[in-house]
């Protein structure tokens, strides 16, 4: 549908904060440190909400064990919609985010999420580990893409992924 209404071309935004930054004698765009702490803070805030919340409690026990939940007389069925309803907006705003640094088109999301997808197979169900994993992760295809190739470093995740995968089928997770 969205093909049919907006088209395949390929779309560009205009970034509302121009100008750079000097960081320890280092330009950096003033748009991609807004961005960076935005998602801190919106990673912060995801955090209290799954670690400090009831609904954060709830959506853990649905996942581990929905049948048990429900015995508990949790509503699974309003847990999922609401962990449904907030990824979505976290999806939504990662868009928002990154719209300003890359094109829109109808497929620009793909290469994120399948990313994203292998990270939170690796960390298993910590939010922390996840956080940690993908700027390891994160840091390794940067490193990867700087001094050996960009190409490689594209696959980089996926290659350290399959490697932690292979060594322990668990990731990084305890249980």
């Amino acid at each position: 549908l969205i093909t049919l209404w907006f088209g395949r071309d390929v779309q560009f935004t205009p970034n509302l904060l121009s100008g750079t930054v000097d960081v320890f004698g280092v330009g950096y765009s003033l748009y991609r440190l807004f961005a960076v702490a935005a998602a801190l803070v919106i990673g912060l805030a995801f955090t209290f909400l799954l670690e400090g919340t009831r609904l954060g409690l709830s959506a853990q026990a649905v996942i581990m064990n929905e049948m048990l939940a429900r015995a508990l007389g949790i509503d699974t069925a309003r847990v999922r919609l609401a962990t449904f309803m907030i990824g979505t907006g976290l999806a939504a705003l990662a868009g928002v985010l990154l719209t300003p640094l890359t094109s829109v088109d109808p497929n620009m999301g793909i290469a994120w999420l399948i990313g994203s997808f292998m990270l939170v197979m690796v960390a298993g169900s910590s939010f922390s580990t996840l956080a940690i994993a993908c700027l390891v992760f994160g840091g390794a295809q940067v490193l990867v893409s700087t001094f050996v190739s960009p190409i490689f470093g594209g696959i980089t995740v996926a290659v350290l992924c399959a490697l932690v995968l292979r060594i322990s089928p668990k990731g990084f997770a305890r249980a």
